[in-house]
């Protein structure tokens, strides 16, 4: 079961705005690339995927939310396709954490394989990857997938992951999860349902056991609801916020 992806360079507010409301659908799908004005950030990246029972206009939505942080700079969003929640969670659950993410992954790497081949010459200038969710296990099988020129490019900010994204699997990566969400502990159960034995804990689990402990736990925003697992949760907004200030002070140049 595989999702139906696009690949889309976002375009400037307005039009953004205009395709949510249901115009200007075709320079959107047509994944049109914009030119930075400011040419000190024209090697920037920016990266985004969504989680599970996501609509298209909640991932533009999503992607205009990043962007709000750094205004000026492309979105670079993958739109991982949702089958409903139910089928979106068997899909994780038995085929993405397995290591399998048909389309998904290829796009990923698309994204990765054409910065990379930009600058060659510049391996201090990295892509920022975001990710959400399901969209967590897609990055971490994409990077699985990539050799490690292409991983050294990259920086993943993983937002309430299904799964934690180690720091070892590429450039950098941060981990972050609500104090209330129960999502990044269903890679856990998974593993304790499949990959225990008469021996005990499998090396499987026991690295993902390891890898949690790249995890930071945030406290949950006052404003926060039920397991405080949404994107743009207010529990979220200042760690989001913090990294894509980052990036652009640095100019996307990382030592």
């Amino acid at each position: 079961m595989s999702s139906e992806l696009y690949s889309i360079d976002w375009l400037d507010s307005e039009s953004l705005f205009a395709y949510a409301n249901g115009g200007q659908t075709s320079s959107l799908w047509n994944g049109r690339r914009v030119t930075l004005q400011d040419v000190n950030l024209s090697k920037c990246r920016i990266g985004g995927i969504n989680g599970v029972n996501t609509t298209f206009k909640e991932a533009v939505n999503h992607a205009e939310y990043v962007r709000s942080f750094t205004p000026g700079l492309a979105i670079n969003w993958v739109y991982n396709r949702s089958n409903g929640l139910i089928l979106d969670g068997l899909e994780t659950f038995f085929l993405n954490y397995g290591g399998f993410s048909p389309n998904t992954a290829a796009q990923l790497l698309k994204n990765w394989n054409a910065f990379h081949e930009e600058n060659q010459e510049d391996p201090d200038i990295k892509y920022l990857q975001i990710c959400h969710s399901q969209g967590a296990v897609h990055v971490r099988n994409a990077l699985a997938d990539a050799p490690k020129k292409i991983r050294d490019h990259v920086i993943v900010v993983a937002i309430a992951p299904a799964v934690v994204i180690p720091d070892k699997s590429c450039f950098k990566s941060f981990n972050y999860a609500s104090e209330k969400d129960v999502i990044p502990n269903i890679e856990l159960v998974r593993l304790g349902i499949f990959d225990t034995s008469e021996f005990g804990v499998s090396k499987v689990l026991e690295m993902a056991l390891e890898q949690r402990e790249e995890l930071i736990i945030l406290p949950a925003h006052l404003e926060a609801v039920g397991i405080d697992h949404d994107f743009q949760s207010a529990t979220y907004a200042k760690t989001i916020k913090d990294h894509m200030e980052d990036y652009v002070a640095r100019k996307g140049v990382y030592k």
